[in-house]
């Protein structure tokens, strides 16, 4: 579903491959669901819970960073959307990131965080799989990738 008018939607995932290796990805898209850009990032050994709070961080991140003032982030995972739905709490595990995250939501600007299911995330589930086998650089994706195309 793309976001309401006036929105961009960013949709973010975190993978690991038994804890040796973790990367995760998002997808910015406009009013009528189209590509706006794209982003991998490679982030080593890091638990499943971990790498999705990266996707999250680096994708608003980048939100800031591009001008977007009005954001719906949409989370395949229901524990890290409820615990940033909380002001307080959270795992010890990526505790200092959750931090970070949270002194971004409190900025000048709209973010909704909507739980969305793993089915309607697969384009950015790929991207996060794809930076499990990539570097550690953030790569940045203005067009879709050709091996992801299928997906979005």
């Amino acid at each position: 579903m793309p976001p309401n008018m006036g929105w961009i939607q960013l949709n973010t995932d975190g993978a690991s491959k038994k804890g040796m290796v973790g990367g995760c990805g998002g997808v910015f898209r406009g009013e009528n669901g189209h590509w706006i850009c794209g982003f991998s990032k490679g982030l080593g050994a890091c638990s499943a819970y971990v790498a999705e709070l990266w996707g999250v961080f680096e994708g608003l991140k980048l939100a800031r960073l591009r001008g977007f003032h009005k954001v719906e982030l949409d989370i395949d995972s229901s524990v890290v959307a409820s615990t940033l739905a909380l002001e307080e709490g959270g795992s010890v595990d990526g505790w200092s990131l959750l931090q970070n995250i949270r002194r971004l939501l409190e900025l000048e600007w709209e973010i909704k965080i909507h739980h969305s299911y793993r089915e309607a995330n697969k384009c950015v589930d790929a991207l996060a799989n794809m930076a499990c086998d990539g570097g550690y650089s953030l790569m940045l994706y203005e067009h879709c990738p050709a091996q992801i195309n299928l997906f979005f």
